[in-house]
């Protein structure tokens, strides 16, 4: 059993910055023998790694306690250890998923978010594409972003480096469909997880995409399914059941939460009833989860259930803590566990799970055909909704003017993620992304 003083101790060490350096990535990734030392004290960075990756955020109370930095050495922990058995064993982590694991790690050099890390990447070992070069100017960084994009589509014969475009948020001289790696919006893209979410919104086609020769234009072809019509509030959620200490500001936490819930929830009512129909509320619970576990695997129907059990705990769950919080402050015999406290704890926190990886990031949408979707922090009603050939999930693309578009980002669009979209009766047609 872990004591609340371990679990302070615990994340007060993932608050050194040298978890979040680059560098430090590949020299522990690629060592064969890796000790972690702090002050008299060492452990091998096989068991340390270990702890903290069975722990993980599920079980430590990193982000409420630690912050931001906490939580991304925990991340980049998970990634190191990643890469040190993809390195010694048949596990391969393309550089893809591991600069999206890196990705808020800190560097002096830009060029080192590539340069740092390509040497654990398997799939272009022995290719001289992305060899460091520091003769180059800085500024040549963006330039090497555009060359990975490319060359990632073509590779892999694969669009998921749209789920990390930088969209709106591109410099100038970046394309909205080109991730930057300096700063990316959304850590856990459903494509980083690709393996285990078995999304197919395309059906599995190849992509038809080719790019201009400066590598500015991305011309795709696809489908244009839908647009946005609505668009909720961004996310405001605290998980209740992951509550390690319990005060006011918690509890107005947990008020704004069940308000972003119930404003999901009325947005998905269908405006000819008065009430839920059954097939809305399957929709809902789908798209609240993007039909997918805390750990991205396809969430069962028996997660219909768990919902309804999660929205009726929440109706009531800010004064359960208040009731709670006032017990522990006036009882003289020992108070009760959360568990005691909290009908049906374990099926709440997969609930809390799933909403917290991924409709938390995102923005609840109802779309102009009445579809319930999960969309970018970053969209607009009017925004086109669209399955591109070769891409795993839907995306969202704004139009820019004459023929052209910039990227969205990724979304989740219920009953349309694997492939029932393929089947309607709309022409493909070319998207021109810059």
């Amino acid at each position: 059993m872990v004591t609340d003083i371990e679990y302070e101790h615990l994340i007060t060490l993932l608050r050194r910055e040298w978890f979040r350096r680059t560098w430090v990535i590949q020299e522990v990734a690629s060592s064969q023998c890796a000790t972690v030392h702090c002050g008299n004290q060492s452990i091998p960075w096989e068991i340390f790694a270990d702890v903290y990756m069975k722990l993980g955020d599920r079980f430590l109370p990193v982000s409420q306690i630690g912050g931001e930095d906490a939580r991304h050495s925990l991340e980049n922990i998970t990634a190191i250890e990643k890469a040190r058995r993809s390195h010694g064993g048949p596990l391969s982590m393309s550089l893809f998923h591991i600069l999206l694991a890196t990705s808020s790690s800190k560097c002096k050099d830009d060029r080192d978010k590539i340069f740092a890390v390509v040497g654990l990447a398997k799939d272009w070992a022995g290719q001289r594409m992305f060899m460091p070069d520091y003769n180059t100017s800085e500024g040549k960084v963006l330039e090497a972003f555009k060359a990975f994009a490319v060359a990632d589509i073509n590779h892999h014969k694969n669009l998921r480096t749209l789920s990390c475009a930088s969209g709106s948020r591109a410099s100038s001289s970046l394309p909205s469909w080109v991730p930057d790696w300096r700063k990316i919006e959304n850590l856990h893209p459903f494509t980083r997880h690709s393996d285990r979410t078995r999304f197919c919104a395309s059906g599995g086609m190849k992509p038809e995409a080719w790019h201009s020769d400066n590598k500015t234009v991305l011309r795709v072809t696809g489908i244009h399914v839908d647009n946005i019509a609505t668009l909720g509030s961004e996310p405001a959620f605290t998980k209740a059941i992951a509550v390690f200490e319990i005060d006011a500001a918690k509890i107005t936490a947990l008020r704004q939460s069940f308000l972003w819930l119930q404003e999901c929830e009325a947005l998905a009512q269908v405006e000819s009833s008065k009430a839920m129909t059954a097939k809305r509320r399957k929709e809902l619970w789908r798209t609240l989860t993007c039909g997918l576990t805390g750990e991205a695997f396809p969430a069962h129907n028996g997660y219909l259930n768990y919902f309804n059990r999660y929205m009726d705990f929440m109706s009531s769950a800010s004064e359960r803590f208040e009731n709670y919080l006032e017990e522990s402050r006036t009882t003289v015999s020992e108070i009760r566990g959360l568990d005691e406290v909290i009908p049906n704890f374990e099926t709440h926190a997969f609930i809390e799970a799933s909403l917290d990886l991924w409709s938390s990031r995102r923005r609840f949408s109802v779309t102009h055909f009445g579809r319930l979707a999960c969309v970018p922090k970053g969209s607009r009603v009017g925004d086109v909704i669209c399955i591109l050939f070769g891409g795993e999930v839907p995306y969202v693309l704004r139009p820019a003017g004459g023929e052209f578009y910039t990227v969205v980002g990724e979304c989740y669009v219920d009953e349309i993620m694997h492939g029932e979209s393929l089947s309607y009766d709309t022409a493909p047609r070319e998207f021109r992304l810059r």
